[in-house]
């Protein structure tokens, strides 16, 4: 799965894309969109412990990917996020863990 965030800190807009690959989370951000340390985004469904490093909101990437709308699909996200809490990618309030891992250009 590939998230990607535009706009500006106080008006983000949000896409999944490539939500049926399970078997990878990467973060990216549109060109201006700058993130920190403490950087909180998304009323709180996305935040970042550094600049290479986002925490996602397991029930809002959950809905923004609509996994719940199948019982496969929901299956197939429960097992990333079981993956992913045993590799140490899931904090103790449940966000999985996301590098931040490209900028996106505008096209």
């Amino acid at each position: 799965m590939i998230l990607v965030l535009t706009g500006e800190a106080s008006a983000v807009s949000a896409e999944l894309r490539d939500a049926e690959n399970l078997g990878a989370l990467e973060l990216r951000l549109g060109p201006g969109l700058e993130v920190g340390e403490g950087t909180v985004l998304l009323d709180g469904a996305v935040r970042f412990s550094s600049p290479e490093q986002g925490w996602l909101e397991q029930a809002w990437l959950r809905a923004l990917g609509g996994f719940d709308a199948d019982p496969e699909r929901g299956r197939g996200f429960d097992g990333m996020v079981a993956y992913a809490s045993g590799h140490g990618w899931v904090d103790e309030e449940g966000r999985i863990g996301v590098h931040v891992a490209a900028v996106e250009d505008e096209r």
